[in-house]
């Protein structure tokens, strides 16, 4: 079976998913500036359409 490609912005269709994603991202100890940048990048792709 083929790999579907996946799309974060995808799932951020609603103003609470686009909060909860970006918590999670700025509440992990392990996050860092770049992933904070990917995080908004996914956000702006998503809220774009």
């Amino acid at each position: 079976m083929p790999a579907v490609p996946y799309k974060t912005s995808d799932y951020l269709k609603t103003f609470q998913a686009v909060t909860e994603y970006l918590n999670v991202v700025l509440e992990d100890p392990e996050s860092d500036q770049e992933d904070l940048l990917v995080a908004l990048r996914n956000v702006a792709e998503a809220t774009s359409n």
